[in-house]
């Protein structure tokens, strides 16, 4: 037996746990930590978010282009609003239409092919151009905003939603010839690109009042700016106080389809190219 007790470790008496204090301490310190490393763990997912965001802005022009080439040059068209009655296209009655991906039933699969109700970019998803139909929408927007691509994913991804349409968060080719009288498409082909403007933007918050400035309607929040593809194919992300300002201040944008609401745009647009 003694032999055997050798072997048995022996602890010192009166060892002592950590007190009450002791472990408050430990705590406050791994929360103060805590707090120091959140902030910067959320820069970088908001960096990777906007990489991810102009690398879909890059697929988006390259993919145009190459439409562009099977077309006679076209670029993908809208056809959506009263301005395009009598098989007329392109004339953008409201520039939130430029959104429009596919119209038609609601909740239902988009086909992967062209019909009737195809629109702007979804001429790219229609075709095959576009390797996922995911680089139509910014990944930024959290999944309880409605500008998130879950949204359109029910039944499943892409889909329309309870309006039957699929919007992409993307303003694609939205600058009009004049927005006070030719409201046709500025850049309906290659050939009429000019050599560095505006030719797709983020979502600009339609609100007919102040819209708040939150992730919900932002793309890039908390930061003020937006990401910009131009006509030669280059793509910024510009941080326009002036946009900002008009966009979070009363009484905010005027999505009417009227006169004074394509002049707030195409300011909006001057803005975002300067």
């Amino acid at each position: 037996m003694k032999n055997i007790l050798k072997f048995v470790p022996k602890f010192p008496r009166g060892r002592k746990a950590f007190t009450l204090i002791e472990l408050l301490v430990v705590i406050a310190i791994i929360a103060i930590l805590a707090a120091m490393l959140l902030p910067t763990l959320a820069r970088a997912k908001q960096r990777a978010q906007l990489t991810q965001c102009q690398n879909n802005y890059h697929q988006v022009y390259v993919a145009c282009l190459v439409y562009a080439a099977d077309f006679k040059d076209y670029l993908p068209i809208t056809t959506v609003g009263n301005a395009n009655d009598n098989g007329q296209f392109n004339h953008l009655g409201g520039e939130h239409y430029t959104r429009y991906v596919y119209i038609g039933d609601n909740h239902a699969p988009v086909p992967k092919l062209y019909d009737a109700g195809v629109q702007n970019l979804g001429y790219l998803y229609a075709g095959g151009y576009v390797g996922s139909a995911k680089v139509l929408w910014c990944p930024s927007y959290p999944s309880v905003s409605a500008l998130a691509i879950g949204n359109y994913s029910e039944p499943a991804f892409m889909s329309t939603d309870s309006d039957g349409v699929t919007r992409s968060t993307i303003l694609f080719n939205p600058r009009m010839v004049n927005p006070t009288n030719n409201i046709a498409r500025a850049y309906q082909k290659t050939t009429q690109f000019p050599g560095h403007k505006l030719f797709a933007t983020d979502y600009l918050p339609d609100s007919g009042a102040a819209t708040a400035f939150s992730p919900d309607t932002f793309a890039h929040y908390p930061s003020k700016g937006f990401d910009v593809l131009f006509t030669d194919g280059s793509i910024k992300y510009v941080v326009s106080q002036p946009a900002f300002l008009f966009l979070v201040t009363a009484p905010g944008l005027i999505t009417d389809e009227s006169i004074p609401s394509h002049i707030q745009y195409d300011e909006l647009f001057n803005w975002l190219e300067n």
